[in-house]
């Protein structure tokens, strides 16, 4: 997202974003001759180093313009509002889907006019539009979910495919835990783990999510009672039950011993396979 500077730093901004997601970089004329600095705050620290990369690389064809960027992997939108509470707030910074939006649609720019727009897919489009129907945003990133695995426990199990359903699931965890493996580890200490991660499988799986998080607005879609978070429900508390220190586990200390061998399975997603 863009606070509100003038034309040619919004485009810059935008354009150095996309050039963190492709392999060329576009040269553009800087709009004087005067030192600019542009503050970019973000939550992905897989994307940390190829940012650095691609905005040094811009520096040094334009000296007069320079970046800050700050990469913050947990507690990120507490320290943001706290930078908005002292003034800091950055020239560029993350949010998540429209509901983020909504909290920060004051501080953004309108990228309406922006050639890109019309490349976007509808459902990027839409959590990025405002209520006034303006465009604030540049879709940056497509997560993928769900269960990392250490193939080398798998193997040492005697595991020789990956399981694909519940039941399948179940099957492996024992044959870990009689091999003598810890099973599972989630980070339930972090709020995203259940409160964002976990509740959208729950909404992915309806029938029309879009339909079904409007209803819990108003009224006419429940969570209570749904049979695919009833299933979803089920799914969290076995997950839980065979993990370890779930409450007391951050995304670092998960990610860390799935990697060292010290656990067979995690939940985790594309940050997950670049720790």
């Amino acid at each position: 997202m863009i606070r509100n500077k003038d034309g040619g730093m919004k485009r810059l901004a935008v354009l150095l974003l996309i050039l963190a997601m492709v392999s060329g970089i576009t040269a553009c004329s800087s709009n004087g001759k005067q030192v600019k600095n542009i503050y970019i705050y973000q939550n992905k620290p897989e994307i940390d180093e190829a940012l650095k990369k691609v905005t040094a690389a811009y520096t040094a064809e334009h000296p007069d313009v320079q970046f800050t960027i700050e990469t913050i992997g947990e507690n990120y939108f507490t320290i943001l509002k706290t930078k908005q509470a002292t003034g800091d707030l950055p020239d560029v910074f993350t949010v998540i889907g429209n509901q983020g939006l909504g909290l920060w649609q004051s501080q953004l720019e309108d990228l309406s006019d922006q050639p890109w727009t019309a490349d976007m897919i509808d459902l990027a489009k839409d959590e990025i539009t405002g209520d006034d129907g303006k465009i604030y945003g540049l879709p940056l990133a497509i997560e993928g979910y769900g269960y990392v695995y250490n193939k080398e426990l798998f193997k040492q199990a005697g595991i020789a495919a990956v399981p694909v359903t519940f039941s399948e699931l179940k099957e492996d965890i024992t044959n870990l835990k009689t091999g003598g493996v810890q099973p599972l580890i989630g980070a339930y200490l972090d709020w995203y783990q259940a409160g964002n991660f976990l509740i959208n499988i729950g909404i992915a799986r309806q029938e029309d999510p879009q339909a079904f998080i409007r209803g819990l607005y108003d009224g006419t879609s429940s969570i209570v009672g749904n049979k695919t978070f009833e299933e979803l429900a089920e799914f969290i508390q076995y997950d839980f039950a065979n993990g370890k220190d779930g409450l007391n586990t951050s995304f670092n200390a998960q990610t860390s011993k799935l990697i060292n061998g010290e656990v067979a399975v995690t939940l985790g997603g594309n940050a997950s396979t670049h720790a």
